[in-house]
């Protein structure tokens, strides 16, 4: 991150105490954008604001973004980058499959009974971290716990019963909370284009328990 961001960052958390709490957007490089679903929890939970830079240079494997969705571009969804342009991907059960290899994804199982009164979900279990591993995602302990790690979840139309490539200038992008998303499983591949913001960092949140989550930075 740029001195400059940083400055900014300092500047707009200052602006946003002083002004008690205030939701401010910067409508230029920054933005406040306020969570209202559990497709991205536990990283991300219902009421946490996260600061987005609104000025994506470059869109990498593993950030987390903010996009236009291309099934209807007025809607706006937050996601993270899985699949890059030209990869073959495959989504197979708890694994993620690029080019055949395995992704390293650090998981956690969850048992989801989050709701507006808890939007995290209690952790059951975490599975070793495989090297490399950048982040972390969750599973539903129950549906984790039942038949083949390795089955094929045929109800999803992009890059599960088979690879899929995936086409030039576009991402496929998963949330973290693999079984409370819908996501390019579902509605397949995002263009660049529609790519707007890139997640910073959980900028305030109103969700209970968000002692220490803070200016947490989001990776």
């Amino acid at each position: 991150m740029s001195k400059r961001a940083k400055a900014l960052i300092i500047v707009a958390a200052a602006l946003f105490f002083a002004m008690g709490g205030v939701v401010i957007y910067f409508r230029i490089y920054y933005r406040l954008v306020r969570i209202t679903t559990g497709s991205m929890g536990n990283t991300i939970v219902p009421g946490d604001s996260v600061l987005c830079g609104w000025n994506v240079r470059e869109v990498k494997r593993g950030d987390i973004v903010m996009f236009k969705l291309p099934t209807d571009p007025k809607v706006m969804y937050l996601k993270r980058v899985i699949g890059l342009p030209g990869e073959t991907i495959q989504v197979r059960s708890h694994r993620v499959f690029v080019n055949g290899n395995e992704l390293p994804e650090e998981r956690a199982l969850i048992r989801l009974t989050g709701g507006p009164q808890d939007p995290q979900s209690p952790v059951v279990k975490v599975e070793p971290k495989p090297h490399d591993a950048r982040y972390r995602v969750f599973y539903d302990f129950d549906r984790y716990s039942i038949g083949d790690d390795f089955e094929i979840d045929r109800g999803l139309k992009y890059g599960s019963s088979e690879p899929y490539e995936i086409p030039s200038g576009h991402y496929f992008l998963l949330g973290d909370s693999r079984d409370n998303s819908e996501d390019s499983r579902h509605w397949g591949t995002v263009p660049r284009e529609l790519i707007v913001g890139k997640a910073i960092m959980i900028f305030d949140s109103k969700a209970k328990g968000n002692e220490g989550r803070l200016f947490k930075p989001l990776e």
